[in-house]
């Protein structure tokens, strides 16, 4: 059984009996299980809490036999057949078929562990070093086993499972107490700010990132409130020529018009296919920043409700070198999704980025500029943040009305309003009540019913006020009118007199 294995691996790896002769106390019972490896908890001699890895049985050939037949298949595909998908799949394919074979070396996680964790450590950012990784235990990490300090605190998963419930039973009723986090002091933007400004110094400093920041990879340190970083399974290392090219991408993201931005993109060697040089800046702004401003950050290529600009989009080539910073900012963007936050890659690491071009002798592909210049393209005035809190304040509210009136109000659903500008009632009335076509597309995902309803629903809560709020308009553009008029008759009786009396 699993208890057995777990003891034999210990064994074989350290030379012992049992795990009483390594630990004062091991849980035979996982605390976590994912596709690789379990975690189990145990204590040092000293009393120190530690947290046990140990590789799965059988796991590496059976993932490394699944790779290969999707890459022989993508390869069909691709290149025999000649069928295109809108993403390069065979180069992210063969990006995973050699981060793979590292998640099974054990030793070389710990070096990275290491490595991140004495660079976040030494950082002379407030803000990176207040995001913390374990430290090992090097007489008990082995090709199997990995021993290391136990990071102390809920998972972001854990505490957006437990924000999820607190909704369920808002509407009455409470959950056990002794089941409920504590969440008064968490404040997502604070933390996951500090995470952009780790990843900076991971990437441009380091040249080693942590490659899998999801959700319940991520700890809040509640003590300290720090956030923890933990494993480092999967981490990528880049040369220079790579952090080069993506430190100009940076810099552009951040400071740079949209051809510059373009530019930038096609230096990388993402191959984009279907949209002109202005829509490409959209979409390297889609790929390598993580700002949610853009209605087309909360939408893929794939989704039928996509403008069509974005459905056209063809992700021809992705460098293997490059993905994985990709499905960083792409998990760096959930995360800011799910916790309602609006923060942005390039302008936390724009410093780093110009740094490192220094360092390298790369021109900068903008000069130096002031710091009062927003994180948005000069081509695209940067919305205020108090406009994007508003927002997401309205979308909120958005919600709960559909909520309250038995409408669908979760993100998937509410997400192709906020596409088309819908972001409270009056705007679903005021086009309701002009018949506007543009909300049969925001209202995509409701069905018939549920369109009707809402509709209708908004409709009768809004229709007095909007057609008190016309009215005015209509009378004061009368009142303009006859100012005018009044205007126009005093010149011309003016321009008469003086006609006659010359």
């Amino acid at each position: 059984d699993e208890a057995s294995y777990v003891a034999q691996v210990l064994s074989r790896e350290f030379g012992r009996g049992d795990a009483s002769e390594l630990f004062a106390s091991f849980d035979s019972a996982p605390l976590a299980s994912a596709t690789i490896a379990q975690v189990h908890l145990a204590r040092s001699r000293t009393g120190q809490k530690l947290a046990v890895k140990v590789l799965h049985k059988g796991v590496r050939e059976l993932m490394e036999r699944d790779l290969a037949n999707m890459i022989w298949f993508a390869k069909l595909v691709q290149e025999r057949l000649g069928l295109r998908f809108n993403v390069d799949q065979l180069s992210i394919l063969r990006e995973y078929r050699e981060i793979v074979p590292a998640e099974f070396d054990f030793k070389s996680e710990v070096a990275y562990m290491e490595r991140i964790g004495t660079r976040l450590r030494l950082s002379s950012s407030e803000a990176a070093g207040r995001v913390v990784t374990p430290t090992a235990v090097p007489e008990l990490c082995g090709g199997k086993v990995i021993t290391m300090t136990f990071l102390e605190g809920p998972t972001f998963a854990q505490i957006l499972d437990e924000q999820e419930r607190m909704r369920d039973f808002s509407g009455g009723g409470d959950p056990e107490p002794a089941e409920r986090l504590n969440l008064e002091s968490f404040r997502p933007q604070e933390l996951l700010s500090c995470l952009l400004v780790a990843y900076g110094e991971q990437i441009f400093e380091e040249g080693v990132f942590h490659g899998d920041p999801h959700p319940g990879n991520l700890v809040w340190v509640r003590d300290q409130n720090e956030v923890g970083l933990i494993d480092f399974g999967e981490c990528k290392e880049l040369d220079d020529r790579t952090v080069g090219l993506l430190a100009k991408m940076t810099v552009a993201l951040a400071a740079g018009g949209r051809e510059t931005i373009a530019d930038c993109l096609d230096a990388t060697g993402v191959v984009v296919e279907g949209v002109a040089n202005d829509f490409k800046a959209t979409v390297a702004t889609i790929l390598f920043d993580c700002r949610m401003d853009l209605p087309e950050a909360h939408l893929s290529p794939f989704d039928e409700n996509a403008p069509e600009e974005m459905r056209l989009v063809s992700v021809r080539t992705v460098p293997e070198d490059v993905f994985m910073v990709i499905r960083v900012v792409a998990l760096l963007r959930g995360l800011m999704a799910a916790f309602s936050c609006d923060l942005s890659a390039s302008r936390a690491w724009e410093p780093f980025a110009r740094r490192a071009l220094k360092r390298l002798g790369i021109p900068s592909p903008v000069p130096e500029r002031g710091p009062t210049v927003g994180h948005h393209t000069a081509a695209s005035p940067a919305p205020s943040s108090s406009s994007i809190r508003s927002i997401i304040r309205d979308m909120k509210l958005l919600a709960r009305w559909m909520s309250q009136r038995g409408l669908p109000h979760d993100r998937l659903s509410l997400t192709p309003l906020a596409v088309h500008g819908v972001t409270n009632i009056r705007r679903l009335a005021e086009l309701a009540m002009t018949k506007d076509p543009i909300l049969d597309s925001a209202l995509a995902r409701f069905s018939r019913e549920d369109q009707r309803r809402a509709k209708e629903l908004a409709v009768e809560q809004e229709r007095e006020g909007i057609w008190r709020d016309q009215a005015r308009a209509k009378l004061q553009k009368l009142e303009g009118v006859q100012k005018t008029t009044k205007k126009k008759s005093f010149k011309s009786r003016l321009k008469r007199l003086f006609v006659s009396a010359s």
